[in-house]
């Protein structure tokens, strides 16, 4: 709250300081909006977090709502004394805006007087912030102020509300034009992703790293975006890990991953699990490879070649798709492992039996007699991705694509029409439960993130490999 009254007490003396027509005055004035519009997007920000929280704070977030649309007016007011400003200093104004992938938005008044002989590529770098690469047709802009493209996306700008068909240094300027700058997609498998990750995040993010528990799937990815310090620490993490008796493999695999997330000493934990190493079936195998990667102060050549023995005489394919994805992951650390038919047999039956939905159902699967078909459902389609994307494999080109000339029937962008309006994800679209959230939403979290790290690192990505 004192940093709303904090901002509102600004305008007031900036609008103050309008009345000035030198041209330190003016700058001095523009220094201090800009400020103003970064601490406000701070402040819209902190109430979108608030309005997220609880309902029991109703009458305060009504108090912060009028709050912001008054702030909302009064930046609407310093924006036109800006403008007349800068009418009273150069001979022309142009007008531009930025606004990036997360829908904020930035808005710059520029002047230049009649002989200014620059492009507006010049003007723009004389006046925002920006980097650029000289390519074949110009310059190609890398950022500019608040936009930063990832991959699949690329900076596209408006003059006068139409988008341009030239460039930065061929565009034409004059008094009273209006830019604005802003992300278009050309892949939505990589905006669908995107979108899916942030929709994870503004939701459902809370229920898995918090200060009672942290689920080893969501760190890991959290991990990858670069964005632990942001819901946990490691004090955090030690305290419900040290509450915790670990008696197996499996429970030793998710608080190790979960440890070395945050950057923890796992040796203690190492010198625990290292007894339990074997192989054996639903995911031992994997498991356990897995720890032994993590570890490089002891030689485990032994297991590591009775591990790939297992693998040779049980194929992650004959493992069934999900015990089968986390197997590739776990085999991603030999180097051989794309040589073999242990990756080359799984991912040709992905392409072979690929729906038309772009996604692939588990096998069917017999118990006393009694077949039980397989399902098409996200918890496996997670596990596939990320087998995949750990030997390399981009499970979103057009051999993992039902129809090559529809880039969206892919594997990856099935799996995001699994995920829910509040960001969880479902593990059957044609049962009558809404949501998985325990077992499906930490695992396809963890996919699509891999998937935007893969096609933004441009090398294999194994979530669990920590050296």
């Amino acid at each position: 709250m004192k940093k709303l009254f904090s901002i509102v007490s600004m305008i007031v003396l900036i609008l103050g300081l309008s009345a000035c027509t030198n041209t330190s005055d003016y700058q001095a004035l523009q220094e201090d909006y800009e400020s103003l519009q970064q601490q406000l997007s701070v402040a819209v920000e902190d109430l979108q977090e608030e309005q997220s929280l609880t309902d029991d704070l109703k009458g305060d977030k009504e108090d912060l709502t009028e709050q912001i649309a008054q702030l909302e007016a009064s930046i609407t007011e310093l924006e036109a004394e800006i403008d007349a400003l800068q009418a009273r200093i150069y001979d022309s104004v142009i007008t531009v805006q930025f606004t990036n992938l997360t829908g904020n938005t930035i808005k710059k008044t520029i002047g230049f007087n009649d002989d200014y002989a620059g492009t507006l590529f010049d003007l723009l770098n004389e006046n925002v912030d920006l980097t650029y690469t000289d390519g074949d047709y110009g310059k190609y802009l890398n950022t500019i102020e608040n936009i930063t493209p990832t991959t699949g996306s690329f900076i596209a700008f408006y003059k006068n509300s139409e988008m341009s068909m030239l460039g930065v240094e061929s565009q034409t300027f004059e008094d009273g034009d209006h830019f604005s700058f802003e992300i278009q997609w050309y892949d939505m498998t990589a905006k669908a992703v995107y979108e899916s990750i942030h929709l994870f995040l503004d939701n459902q993010v809370d229920d898995y790293v918090n200060e009672t528990t942290t689920n080893y799937q969501v760190i890991a990815a959290l991990n990858l975006l670069d964005m632990t310090t942001d819901y946990t620490d490691l004090t955090t993490v030690k305290s419900q890990i040290d509450a915790s008796e670990f008696t197996s493999i499996n429970q030793y695999y998710k608080a190790l991953i979960t440890l070395n997330s945050v950057d923890a000493d796992i040796t203690p934990m190492l010198n625990d699990a290292v007894a339990l190493l074997d192989t054996g079936a639903y995911g031992l195998t994997a498991y356990s490879l897995i720890i032994a990667n993590m570890d490089e102060t002891r030689d485990y050549a032994t297991f590591r070649s009775d591990a790939l023995t297992y693998f040779n005489e049980n194929p992650p394919l004959n493992q069934g798709l999900d015990t089968g994805g986390i197997s590739l992951v776990a085999l991603s650390s030999y180097d051989d492992i794309s040589s073999t038919t242990l990756l080359t047999d799984y991912a040709m039956y992905i392409q072979e039996n690929q729906l038309p939905s772009g996604g692939v159902k588990t096998m069917d699967s017999t118990y006393n007699d009694v077949v039980y078909p397989g399902t098409e459902n996200a918890a496996s389609m997670a596990q596939v991705i990320l087998g995949l994307i750990a030997n390399n494999i981009d499970p979103s080109v057009s051999e993992f694509t039902y129809l090559a000339e529809d880039d969206t029937t892919n594997l990856v962008y099935r799996l995001t029409e699994f995920q829910t309006e509040t960001g969880s994800f479902d593990w059957n679209l044609t049962d009558d439960i809404a949501e998985d959230k325990l077992f499906s939403t930490p695992q396809a979290f963890l996919a699509v993130v891999v998937y935007h790290t893969y096609i933004n690192r441009f090398e294999p990505v194994n979530p669990y490999d920590f050296n």
